[in-house]
């Protein structure tokens, strides 16, 4: 991913990443654990990565039923999701994404503001104002079954809700 090979040797051996400034307005981060692109935008105050993250690691999944696999990436559970983020990225906590959304337009519009402006179903697509590119990645449940894509998306959180599980994840 790097484009001076010298400079991955500085760099964390089990979790690389370098941003680079491309053409389009915005960066991608380069996660050279597994050498897997990823665009990130700038909304607020903070950084977003644009697509789901898609490193295959012990407690992620990628459901065999999902014909969107390559576009939604991989399932994680929460404890997974808090571990399998690439050095210096974190989950947000539900402070950045109250933000993300007083930034987006608030409640109410946010969600289309935010949103793909594709395969979600029927007419539920989005404008994409920010480049944020939520897609409707459905969820994989506690059992491994996989349902909701193109209807729905959920997002992991940094914070529980009082019990440090997942099932308490916000």
């Amino acid at each position: 991913c790097s484009e001076t090979p010298d400079a991955e040797d500085t760099l964390d051996i089990d979790l690389r990443y370098n941003i680079k400034e491309n053409t389009k307005d915005y960066e991608e981060l380069c996660d050279l654990r597994d050498k897997h692109v990823y665009g990130a935008q700038k909304i607020g105050d903070y950084i977003w990565m644009t697509q789901n993250l898609n490193y295959d690691t012990a407690g992620s999944y990628r459901p065999d039923d999902n014909r969107y696999s390559d576009q939604y990436g991989r399932y994680y559970t929460w404890n997974t999701a808090m571990a399998a983020c690439p050095k210096g990225w974190h989950l947000p906590s539900k402070y950045e994404f109250e933000k993300l959304i007083k930034t987006a337009g608030g409640e109410g519009i946010a969600g289309k503001n935010l949103k793909s402006t594709s395969m979600w179903h029927s007419s539920g697509a989005g404008i994409d104002d920010f480049g944020f590119a939520a897609l409707p990645a459905g969820v994989v449940d506690n059992k491994g079954d996989f349902y909701n894509a193109t209807n729905f998306t959920y997002f992991w959180s940094s914070e529980d809700d009082g019990e440090p599980s997942s099932e308490q994840a916000l």
